[in-house]
């Protein structure tokens, strides 16, 4: 067996180990994808389980209004935060391994030849072969990977936003019920 064999057989190999991870991403960016979605779900019941418009001691006014309209910001960015999460754990085209078909006819022609015509070039370009279709697998999960990465980057810095957001909303409305003329006096 000669070393450009060897070689091709580990680099193969090593496409295979290469899908095997790369699906590994694929299935941890759709947990942190869920897990982000859950967590923005919570915040957008307790948005709406627990600031209701009773909830605010402040007068009538512009800082009501304002409290109010952020109210509203967050609701939004929280419903957006799960829209993200869903577009990155939809079910999409995703790359396969090498088909048993494909496999098959790949080996289809070789299989044929008797074992004294077996050269080493005919090997080779059937590892060639395998490799041109696992860097074509590669190279879209790859695509995959980072179309979801940058849309969990969304839906995260969205859910941060609205957890600042909401604190501020809650340090508001907790000053104006503990200071005695709210947050600016009266």
């Amino acid at each position: 067996m000669s070393f450009r064999l060897d070689l091709l057989r580990e680099t193969t190999a090593w496409a295979e180990t290469l899908e095997d991870y790369g699906t590994k991403a694929t299935s941890r960016l759709d947990d942190k994808a869920q897990q982000t979605g859950g967590l923005a779900g919570l915040f957008l019941a307790a948005a709406f389980g627990f600031l209701k418009p009773d909830s605010f001691a402040l007068p009538p006014g512009h800082l009501r209004t304002a409290a109010f309209c952020l109210l509203f910001a967050i609701v939004l960015i929280f419903v957006l935060c799960i829209g993200a999460c869903l577009t990155v754990t939809w079910l999409r085209q995703t790359p396969v391994p090498i088909a048993l078909d494909v496999v098959m006819g790949l080996q289809e022609g070789v299989l044929d030849l008797q074992d004294h015509q077996l050269t080493d070039a005919i090997q080779e370009n059937t590892y060639y072969d395998r490799l041109r279709i696992w860097a074509d697998i590669l190279s879209k999960r790859t695509a995959l990977n980072q179309m979801k990465a940058r849309r969990l980057l969304v839906a995260q810095s969205l859910l941060a936003l609205g957890i600042f957001l909401c604190a501020a909303l809650l340090t508001c409305a907790v000053s104006s019920m503990i200071l005695p003329h709210g947050i600016y006096g009266r």
